[in-house]
């Protein structure tokens, strides 16, 4: 029988470059980021006019879009359902899940500035949730004027009507207010559709 005391004892080290893992939580160019990101800007966002993340995904050819009666709509990129992709607002993930996704036609864009869309495993930056990927949406940081009202109507003429009016105030020059209150209707699908 041998003990630690007892045994001639032989240490081997290797010496490694430090190596680091990263996950990317403070604002990075776009070239040196690791995962491949798509970006929708502000005027693509009101060329499409889409007032709400369900509009604007709607037309993304990689995201599909569902629609359920009683939990609204839900998504899946690369095959997997909404319930592992993670939607932030400026880094912070929406809460509210209902059955796994969260209600896209809840989200309003009018206080949005860009759409940034990364697919694929992102779970060990963002968590569990984003397994399939990460939608961020970034807000409007600052504003020129000291004082802004702004009014936004959008109407169809199959019944869906859109008001939205947005007050925002500079108080300091680190210290900006702002409103944001809509009104969304739809009257329905008529009757009389040939389809």
């Amino acid at each position: 029988m041998y003990s630690q005391a007892d045994s001639d004892s032989t240490l081997w080290s290797i010496d490694m470059e430090d190596i680091v893992v990263t996950a990317q939580f403070i604002p990075t160019s776009k070239e040196q980021v690791v995962h491949d990101i798509r970006t929708i800007d502000r005027v693509t966002i009101e060329r499409q006019g889409a007032t709400n993340l369900e509009q604007l995904l709607s037309q993304d050819a990689s995201i599909r879009i569902r629609q359920d009666a009683i939990l609204g709509s839900s998504m899946s990129i690369l095959g997997l359902d909404g319930q592992n992709v993670q939607i932030m607002i400026d880094g912070v993930p929406i809460i509210g899940r209902q059955g796994g996704n969260i209600d896209l036609s809840q989200i309003n864009l009018h206080n949005i500035e860009r759409v940034e869309i990364v697919e694929g495993p992102l779970a060990v930056q963002y968590g569990t949730n984003a397994l399939a990927g990460v939608i961020n949406l970034i807000r409007k940081k600052s504003q020129v004027e000291r004082f802004r009202v702004k009014t936004f109507t959008q109407v169809e003429d199959r019944g869906e009507n859109n008001y939205v009016l947005n007050l925002g105030a500079q108080l300091a020059d680190d210290l900006q207010l702002t409103l944001v209150g809509g009104f969304d209707r739809f009257d329905g699908f008529s009757e009389d559709t040939l389809r």
